[in-house]
């Protein structure tokens, strides 16, 4: 059989530095490949397309698509792992969206990313601050592991239309465990529904320990999700495995929790009783406890 990965290209993270007119984005993926940044300043088109589905035609997929663009090769030739863009002459207030499309050893790879959004503040960008949070304890704590096609998902909210930057998500291991993370809409039930609206790939072995105990750690994860939200509408931080399962922190445990590390308990904009699905994130539930929770933090800018 073909190697799968000698068409195909994952992003595994995004890096935004502000530029005085501009911005410079580095990306990093798992394989070698040459990349495209394919542009536009005009909102992406959406539209909902016939998928098939057991040899029946349903209307309900939806897609988006730019009708004007550019496409913007990155800094370095040849096929890498690190890419980079300067992408400078970007006028004040204005917003562009853009996603990744590439090549690998010259041929038109298959793979691209979902649309990113960014817009130019003029010289660096506002620091971002948390927008919606749980960081809950007790004596104990509480975690909840990630079987095979075992996904859960947190719903949050934001006071005024934001731009998010990052979301935060606590583990209690850091092995070299792929795990999927995104931003998904939520239905009138406050249950996230498809499609993601921007997702990545981290890897547990990125971690930081930000508290706990040498026995019971706790590994901070900060997965880049550029997105932007409306004011007081509900939206989902989802976490899906890939075939390891990574271990999240419920509530963090205080026996042991070292002084060194802050506290910093509290929480902000989120609905209780984190969601939970069994089928890989396509159908949902509450989770069973009535004040159930899982610790996170999603971190932006509101918008002016």
């Amino acid at each position: 059989m073909p190697d799968f990965k000698l068409s195909h290209w994952a992003l595994l993270d995004l890096k935004v530095e502000a530029l005085v007119d501009g911005y410079k984005f580095t990306a990093r993926t798992d394989v070698p490949c040459h990349l495209f940044c394919r542009m536009t300043k005009k909102p992406p088109v959406r539209r909902v397309v016939p998928s098939p589905r057991r040899g029946t035609y349903f209307q309900g997929e939806v897609r988006f698509c730019f009708v004007v663009y550019e496409d913007n090769e990155q800094d370095e030739p040849g096929d890498t792992l690190i890419h980079t863009w300067h992408k400078t002459g970007w006028p004040v207030c204005e917003t562009r969206w853009f996603y990744f499309v590439g090549t690998q050893g010259g041929v038109t790879s298959v793979s691209e990313t979902a649309i990113f959004r960014y817009h130019f503040w003029g010289g660096p960008p506002p620091e971002p601050e948390r927008l919606a949070y749980a960081r809950f304890f007790n004596v104990y704590g509480a975690t909840t592991a990630l079987g095979s096609l075992v996904a859960i998902a947190q719903v949050f909210w934001a006071d005024t239309a934001s731009d998010i930057s990052h979301v935060c998500l606590f583990t209690k291991n850091n092995d070299n465990y792929n795990v999927v993370i995104s931003i998904r809409h939520v239905d009138e039930n406050d249950l996230p529904i498809l499609p993601d609206i921007q997702s990545i790939v981290i890897n547990l072995s990125d971690g930081i320990i930000t508290g706990g105990s040498d026995a019971y750690p706790v590994y901070k994860h900060i997965a880049a999700l550029p997105v932007g939200i409306g004011g007081t509408s509900h939206y989902a931080v989802v976490a899906r495995e890939l075939g390891d399962p990574p271990t999240f922190w419920l509530t963090f445990r205080t026996l042991g929790w070292k002084p060194e590390y802050p506290w910093d308990e509290g929480s902000k904009n989120y609905v209780v009783r984190y969601r939970r699905s069994i089928d890989g994130g396509n159908t949902w539930y509450p989770a069973g406890s009535p004040t159930g929770q899982w610790n996170f933090e999603v971190w932006g800018v509101p918008e002016a």
